[in-house]
This record gives C-alpha cells, sequence and structure tokens, in this order.
C-alpha cells in the first residue's frame, strides 16, 4: 500500500514526487513515456518560463541550484502590438529583484526531477506504464496499470491525477469538466536571432493571435512561439525550416534582427479546460489535469508548481505523523487554498486572450489605450507583475482551520498560543502601557479599539477636549467605507453605535467623463456583495468610536494634550506631554494626521506634492432619487463626486477643483451654488434642490520616507495622504491600524517585545507598498483624466469602454477596492 501514487510524470506529477521525496511515505510515480537519457522528456528542447514564485518551489525542493547553470534570467519584458500604438514595458527593477522570471530548456528540469526521485527507497517509478483503470475501496484506492510484461495492481491511500489535459483517469474519477476551444494552435521552436536578446522577453500580438521570444543562455538563441489560427498553424508546421522563418520574422519584426536556425517545431492546439471539482474522493488533480489555460501569459506550469507546493505543505506533516494522505479534510483544505488563485489565472488568460488577437481597428485602438495605462501608471504595473509573477496571490477565503488534517496526524500549527511573559527587556522601571496612541480621530480610535480587542494595554493621546459628536452640525465631509473597513469597524464595536439612518448605502458607482462618451459601471452583484460601500459623516463616525472607546475599560484617555519631547530606554520610548506629564510605552503610534507632532518629533521626512486643487464638500439635497447609486464625474479641472446617503434624496458631495473657483464656490448663496452644482454634474439627479453647509481643504500627495523609527510606527494620514477621487484614504488608515495590530499582537502571543524594530519594519514592508501602489494609482488616474491634450480625450475614454466591457478586469478591481482581494490582514 503506497501512500500515495501519481499517475502522470510530467512536471507537475514529478515535482510533486520530488516535493515529498523527504516525507516518511510510500510514493509511487506512473509515466506512459518511455525514458531516454535517464527520464522520459530527454527529447523536449522547449524552453518553459519559470515565475519567481516557481524559483521559489524550486529552491525549496533543492533543485535550483542544480539548474542554475541551464537557465537563463528574464530581466525585462516588452508587450507590444504590431502595427498599433500602446506597449508595456516591465523591468525586475520595480519589485526590486534581479529577474521577472527564468527561462529552462524542459529537458534539463525534466532530468533534475528525475536525478532527484530516482534511486530513492520510498520511491517506486513504473515507466513506461499506462495507468487504465481506478477502483474507490475503503481508506484506499486501487490503480489498475499496464507495462509491457502485463498487467499490475497498485492500491495507494491517496491518487493524484497529472497525466495532462486529455485525462481518460479523470473521467473516470467522475470529475466532469468545461472545456472551451479556443481555434488556435502554439508552434514551438527554438531559434538563433542575430541581435542579443539581453534577457528581454518579448510578446507581439498579431491579428489572430501573437509571437512571443523568450530568451535562452547565451544571448543569441530564444524559444519562438507562434499562436495563430488552427486552420493555418497545420500549413505552417508543413513547411521547411526557412518557409517557416519567413511569417515568424514577419509576425516578430526585426527587433532581435534576422531570425535564423529553427530547432523541430512542436504544435499543440490551445483550449481553457477547467474541471467541476479538484478532488473526489481519494482522487486530486494536479497540473493540465486541473487546469489548461491559454499560454499567452506564460502562467500554465507557474500555476501547476504553486499548486504542487500548497499540497506538498499539507500533505508533509501529515505523512511525517503517520497521517492519511487522502483523509477528505485534506482534500477540502487544498481545494480552498488553491481555488482564488487558480479562478484568476484563468480570468485573466481567457480575457488576454479574447481581446489580444483582435483585428477590429476599434477594438485594437481600444488594447493600446489599455496597455499605455498600464505602462504609465506605476502602481497599476507593480500590482500586475506582482501577480504576474507568482509573488502575489490571492488569499484564500473562508481559510480552512489545517489543525487536525489527516486524522491520525499531529495538528497542523497556524500559530503558538499566548505567552504568559510580554515585553519586557530587563529595565528597572517598566513602561506604563504597552501602546501609546497619539491621535482621537477615525484612525486613532479605531487603533486603540483593535488593540485593546486583543488585550493590548494602551494610552490615547488627544489634542481636542471636544468629543467629535459635538461637531455634527460643523463637519460636511463624508467617508466612504469599504466592505473591509466595514468589518474592522464592526469588529471594535463601533459599526453598531451607528443609527441606520446616519449610514448611506451604495450598490452600484458610475464613473464618466466630461470630455467624450467614456464610462464605467461596477456593480456590487458582480462580485456576490450587497453593497460596494457605506458612506458615513466623518464626525458621526468619530463619534461612534469615541462611544465604543469609553465603553473599553482598558483603554486610557490623556484629552487636551500632545507630545512636545520623545527620548528613548531599552525598553520603552518616553513622552512628555504639553503640560508637562511624561508617558513611557513599549510603542508609540502615531495616528495625528497629515500635520503629525509625532512624526516631526522623530524626525521622519513627509515629501508633500501640492496638487494645486482644494475639495469643496457639502451636503446637497437633489430632486431625484440617487438609487444607492455613486457618482463621479471628471470635469477638465477634476472630478466631482455625488455619495448616496441613507435618505434617498440627500448626498455628500465633494468637488476637487482649482483654488480658485473652490473660493468662489463657497462665496456663492445657496441659491447660485445650486445652479452651477447642477449644471457641472449635468443634472443627473435633477435640480439641486438644497445645500448645507460647505467645507473646503487643500489636496495633497504624501508619503513619508519610513513608517517605522525607533519604537515609533505610522499609521494613517500620519504616514501617507491621497487624492480623494476614489475616497480611500480612511480605508487605507483602517488597514494600516489592522495590519499594525496584528503584528504587534502577534509579537506578544510570542512573548516579543512589540515595539522591536524588526517587528516595525515588517509593518512597513507590508503597508508601504500597499498604501504606495493606491496613491500612484490613484496620481495616474488624476492625470490621465486632467490631460486635454489631443489624442489622450479620445484615447481616455475609448480605454474606459474597453474596460467597460471587460467583465473580469472590472471584478478584479471591485475586489482589491472593497478589500476581497490583496495583501490584507488576517481578520478580513
Amino acid at each position: 500500500m503506497y501512500d500515495i501514487a501519481v499517475i502522470g510524470g510530467g512536471m507537475a506529477g514529478a515535482g510533486l514526487v520530488c516535493a515529498l521525496a523527504g516525507a516518511k511515505a510510500g510514493l509511487a510515480l506512473v509515466e506512459e513515456r518511455p525514458a531516454r537519457d535517464d527520464h522520459p522528456h530527454s527529447d523536449d528542447a522547449r524552453g518553459m518560463a519559470l515565475s519567481l514564485s516557481s524559483r521559489k518551489t524550486l529552491d525549496e525542493t533543492g533543485l535550483w541550484p542544480k539548474l542554475e547553470t541551464a537557465v537563463c534570467p528574464i530581466e525585462r519584458i516588452h508587450v507590444s502590438t504590431r502595427g498599433r500604438f500602446g506597449c508595456v514595458r516591465m523591468s525586475a527593477g520595480v519589485l526590486d529583484q534581479d529577474a521577472l522570471g527564468y527561462v529552462v530548456p524542459a529537458h534539463e528540469l525534466g532530468r533534475a526531477l528525475y536525478r532527484e526521485i530516482t534511486g530513492k527507497d520510498n520511491i517506486d517509478i513504473f515507466c513506461p506504464a499506462t495507468a487504465e483503470g481506478i477502483e474507490t475501496e475503503s481508506g484506499s484506492v486501487a490503480v489498475r496499470i499496464r507495462q509491457a510484461g502485463g498487467e499490475t495492481v497498485i492500491k495507494c491511500r491517496l491518487l493524484v491525477i497529472a497525466e495532462g489535459a486529455f485525462s481518460s483517469l479523470r473521467d473516470l474519477a467522475g470529475i466532469k469538466t468545461r472545456v472551451h476551444d479556443y481555434r488556435q494552435s502554439a508552434i514551438v521552436s527554438n531559434i538563433t536571432v542575430s541581435r542579443d536578446h539581453r534577457n528581454t522577453a518579448y510578446e507581439r500580438f498579431v491579428p489572430g493571435g501573437l509571437v512571443a521570444m523568450l530568451p535562452l543562455n547565451g544571448g543569441l538563441r530564444c524559444v519562438s512561439v507562434l499562436i495563430a489560427p488552427s486552420e493555418e498553424s497545420d500549413g505552417y508546421m508543413q513547411l521547411d525550416d526557412e518557409g517557416y522563418l519567413e511569417p515568424l520574422q514577419q509576425a516578430f519584426g526585426k527587433r532581435l534582427g534576422v531570425l535564423s536556425g529553427p530547432g523541430p517545431r512542436q504544435s499543440y492546439p490551445l483550449f481553457l479546460l477547467q474541471p467541476e471539482r479538484q478532488a473526489a474522493g481519494r482522487t486530486v488533480l494536479l497540473g493540465n489535469a486541473a487546469h489548461t489555460v491559454h499560454p499567452n501569459g506564460a502562467q500554465g506550469l507557474n500555476l501547476a508548481l504553486r499548486d504542487v507546493a500548497a499540497l506538498a505543505g499539507l500533505l508533509r506533516p501529515v505523512l511525517a505523523n503517520g497521517g492519511d494522505a487522502g483523509a477528505p479534510d485534506i482534500l477540502a483544505a487544498y481545494s480552498t487554498l488553491r481555488e482564488a488563485d487558480q479562478r484568476q489565472i484563468v480570468r485573466f488568460t481567457d480575457m488576454l486572450q479574447r481581446t489580444s488577437g483582435a483585428a477590429n481597428p476599434l477594438k485594437s485602438a481600444l488594447r493600446g489605450s489599455m496597455m499605455l495605462a498600464l505602462d504609465t501608471l506605476p502602481g497599476m504595473k507593480k500590482e500586475f507583475i506582482s501577480r504576474a509573477t507568482g509573488l502575489r496571490t490571492p488569499p484564500a477565503k473562508h481559510m480552512p482551520d489545517f489543525r487536525g488534517l489527516g486524522k491520525a496526524g499531529a495538528p497542523l500549527k497556524t500559530g503558538t498560543g499566548r505567552s504568559p511573559a510580554r515585553g519586557g527587556s530587563g529595565a528597572s522601571r517598566a513602561p506604563d502601557t504597552e501602546l501609546l496612541i497619539t491621535g482621537g480621530g477615525v484612525i486613532g480610535n479605531a487603533m486603540a479599539l483593535l488593540a485593546a480587542a486583543a488585550g493590548i494595554d494602551c494610552i490615547l493621546v488627544e489634542r481636542n477636549r471636544r468629543p467629535a459628536a459635538e461637531a455634527r452640525t460643523e463637519d460636511a465631509r463624508m467617508l466612504a467605507l469599504t466592505p473591509a473597513s466595514g468589518k474592522i469597524l464592526t469588529s471594535v464595536q463601533a459599526w453598531q453605535q451607528l443609527a441606520e439612518q446616519d449610514i448611506g448605502l451604495f450598490r452600484q458607482m458610475h464613473v464618466w467623463d466630461e470630455n467624450g462618451s467614456g464610462s464605467l459601471f461596477f456593480d456590487s452583484a458582480d462580485i456576490g456583495l450587497p453593497a460596494l460601500g457605506h458612506i458615513v459623516p466623518q464626525n458621526l463616525l468619530a463619534g461612534a468610536l469615541e462611544s465604543a472607546r469609553a465603553a473599553v475599560p482598558g483603554i486610557s484617555v490623556h484629552a487636551g494634550v500632545e507630545p512636545a519631547r520623545l527620548s528613548d530606554t531599552a525598553n520603552a520610548i518616553n513622552v512628555t506631554l504639553s503640560d508637562g506629564r511624561e508617558v513611557s510605552a513599549k510603542l508609540l503610534v502615531a495616528a495625528d494626521g497629515a500635520g503629525s507632532k509625532v512624526r516631526q518629533l522623530a524626525g521622519i521626512g513627509y515629501p508633500v506634492h501640492q496638487y494645486r486643487q482644494t475639495a469643496v464638500a457639502g451636503i446637497v439635497r437633489t430632486e431625484l432619487d440617487h438609487g444607492q447609486v455613486a457618482r463621479q464625474r471628471f470635469l477638465s479641472d477634476g472630478p466631482l463626486a455625488f455619495l448616496p446617503m441613507a435618505d434617498p434624496n440627500h448626498c455628500g458631495v465633494v468637488w476637487s477643483t482649482a483654488p480658485g473657483h473652490a473660493d468662489d464656490l463657497l462665496a456663492m448663496d445657496e441659491t447660485a451654488f445650486q445652479r452651477v452644482l447642477g449644471e457641472a454634474f449635468e443634472h443627473t439627479l435633477g435640480a439641486v434642490t438644497g445645500v448645507g453647509a460647505r467645507q473646503c481643504f487643500p489636496l495633497q500627495r504624501a508619503q513619508a520616507r519610513r513608517y517605522c523609527s525607533n519604537r515609533v510606527a505610522l499609521i494613517g494620514d500620519a504616514a501617507h495622504s491621497v487624492h480623494p477621487l476614489a475616497g480611500l484614504g480612511a480605508n487605507l488608515g483602517l488597514l494600516d491600524a489592522a495590519a499594525l495590530c496584528q503584528i504587534i499582537n502577534t509579537a506578544g502571543r510570542k512573548g516579543r517585545d512589540p515595539g522591536g524594530t524588526a517587528l516595525l519594519r515588517k509593518y512597513e514592508r507590508w503597508r508601504k507598498g500597499e498604501n504606495y501602489m493606491v496613491m500612484m494609482t490613484l496620481e495616474g488616474l488624476k492625470y490621465l483624466f486632467e490631460n486635454q491634450t489631443l489624442p489622450i480625450p479620445g484615447l481616455r475614454n475609448a480605454g474606459m469602454e474597453l474596460f467597460n466591457s471587460f467583465q473580469a478586469l472590472k471584478n478584479f478591481t471591485m475586489r482589491r477596492a472593497t478589500g476581497l482581494d490583496g495583501d490584507l490582514p488576517d481578520m478580513l
């Protein structure tokens, strides 16, 4: 009886056996192709693209050092369209990496895998052999395999089907599949180029398909991939070498000079294959048997290797403790872990295929404008590269409890229990508190409540004596809160303090451009949410947080004071307050806004870019019902947003405009303001029939040079300021608070100092990159919509129409914006 039998000895199947080679388990590998030169893939000269996540997986199995001499790093990627504007250029420096990926000959990877598993006492390799039948028994699976000498039946606890897209065993296991034929074929061949490729990978869209060039070692050899309609590919395969080079050269151009010396060509059809489930009984799918995707993003093998890493990670501790590798809870946990990443890659590659080969001039122009936008928006580009390289994958929702998987196995630990010993480095005087928070606004109060909920003692310092709730009639600013922010506020009992009539809700969002017909529509139903967000007056939310804080005994408040001086000892930071009192803490958290006194005292730089815009905020009454739709119109001098409040005829308004125009708007009487506002909004909600108090505030972009210093951490506007066009400022601050609280709470459970430099640097790496990506994306959008230089307006509107037609891309954007996806705190 084997613990695991793997059917299919390709890169995924052999990769899993290699990853488990050191486990205390009996493993069987069944491969149909005969072995030549010590492994079944010795005649496969294709170059295979490996992502950074794949390198990590191969490194963990000890294979990477054995491959390094054969791999060629990809330092740059260039994506373009033949005969059209727009291109995307990516470099490894964007991620502070040496490479964006690697290209390795398939036979080299196969040789390394089989050398690692051949001759191991716990691994039996059946090669060549064909699996012809399976039968699930009580506690095991019987597999009938045929070899030259006859039939053999092997039994295992877990059967892994990795025999490729056209798996017969998958059908025998009762797992149905959905197949979409792309009516394309890929022709792969290694070729010589006359210009050094300089470790650059190229992908060029052409009518009906694309051509890609992947660099190989030596500088003058590449893997060529020509994707063409199926009816044309047969003709290409029948051409001689010179005849084939001609259409290949014409499709790719002469960016790499003259193409010559083609090696053997291989052709295979392209289609999208999706099984209805990943596992059934004691059987699990892996590799192309689990998902076959279009090769346009070189994601197939890399996705499979991430599957291998996840499955091996679940199985190792179970096998080490004599557990049952085929237990249902293991397969359920694996399916949950991999669902989000697999779904994202399938959607991305499918969407790219459906748009990349469009010959229609309008669609080509739209595609070019989207490529231009991606190339010019650093935040979007960095996010795209992070996901394409596998460095960032969507987290699994409804994360399974890994403890006790495999029944007989020891618990899989997800964390340690809270240690009774916390903090303290041996100093003679203990700090007054673990956490000192400055700033009693939304972010500061949320941080205090999150800390108290985690059992962390804290003191809150607030310079205002007056409660926020008393400013009800004076503050016209609205906060657009995402579902993720709603979860954070609910967890600290603040959301429950708000009255129903104080909470607006928007299920949809409509964005359009003053100069053109382009528009975007977002609907929460498309991502399975009841709403995209809520609209709440800022002062009311601050008041709700204060009410929740008052009910928590673990939070002490010093009101009417602010920090005046900082000093530190070995185990604490000492804060002298403006009234002369001194307070010491293990960690000082600055949540005191863009003008943070703590940040200044800590000597942390805060470069500010003034937008030369002022936001005019107010509450208005409209003739028509807003219908729970948030609306934003981009004007030449800035965006104008109407945010739906709880009353169907009331909206919060934020108008970002030139400072002089903002002064004029504030000076207008109510009637004149109503008229000007209605005209600027195209009377989308009919006439503006009433206006409340109006306020204004200057707009800026800023990011602290560091998010931490000696026992000091910055959150919220103290760390960053962003343009309000997407309403993300408060949401980013709440994510800062949740992330920092998670890190210091984990440190406390392990008995570590929450103010330690290593921990604070971890927080900085986590949140600074996320916030910068959002900041630069908003920056790019701001300038994109303000730029009226021809032909930008036309391209902008075309790009909006293209974006609006890609539901998968819109869903990805909504999931990121609402907090369903991304590098999020565990509580989300």
